[in-house]
């Protein structure tokens, strides 16, 4: 936890400055070196080449572009987007345009230590194993998702649709944002007056998953 909050400049990282995101950087190459030890001592005692490595996070961080900082309370892509990277023997495998989720990690490494789930577990909201991919079999179907989401300390959701439409729902001010991530990756145009008929069918399809799987029932703005 010594790189999650109240962050301070690591003497084994590399000194970018001292302004939050200066610190922020800093830590994460102090990861990033700790990491090579890691990798280091693996091969050391010989268990490098039968070890999967999965790096990843389980948030990123704001730096006000979205008028808060830390993490935790917004769905914006600088909170959501994560590292990912995987490495087995015997795959060689790199993807730049594929995004994936954080709970694709749990039936991923399941499927690469040989277990089935049984019966199979098959909601691309909820993570799906991403081994076909790895081993050049399917793309399409990573491509071509919806995936939804909520922020860990308030009643804040996202929904993407085919990783291009991303809706925002801020529930404790019915509030409703509609973002094209690949045109406008920082998220400063908001085209809920532009495409109402999109943000309906994306709203309901949202707010129908968390009644599924919160139990919870919330007002639609868009669709009646």
């Amino acid at each position: 936890m010594d790189v999650h909050n109240d962050l301070w400049k690591k003497e084994d990282g590399i000194d970018f400055g001292e302004t939050p995101r200066d610190l922020y950087d800093n830590n994460l190459s102090y990861l990033d070196r700790a990491l090579s030890r890691f990798i280091s001592w693996l091969k050391e005692e010989g268990l490098y080449d039968r070890t999967v490595i999965l790096f990843t996070s389980d948030h990123g961080e704001q730096f006000w572009e979205h008028g808060a900082s830390l993490h935790g309370h917004t769905v914006y892509e600088e909170e959501i987007r994560i590292p990912l990277i995987l490495s087995a023997h015997g795959i060689r495998n790199r993807f730049e345009t594929v995004p994936a989720i954080a709970a694709d990690m749990a039936p991923t490494v399941a499927d690469l230590a040989g277990f089935s789930i049984n019966p199979p577990y098959d909601d691309p909201h909820m993570g799906i194993s991403l081994v076909p991919l790895i081993m050049g079999k399917e793309k399409q179907r990573y491509l071509e998702r919806d995936v939804a989401g909520r922020a860990s300390f308030k009643r804040r959701y996202f929904l993407y649709r085919n990783w291009e439409w991303k809706l925002v729902y801020f529930a404790e001010l019915d509030l409703l944002q509609l973002f094209n991530v690949i045109k406008d990756p920082l998220e400063k145009n908001n085209l809920l007056a532009e495409e109402p008929e999109l943000a309906a069918e994306l709203e309901q399809e949202l707010l129908e998953y968390l009644k599924t799987v919160e139990s919870k029932t919330y007002r639609p703005t868009l669709y009646k």
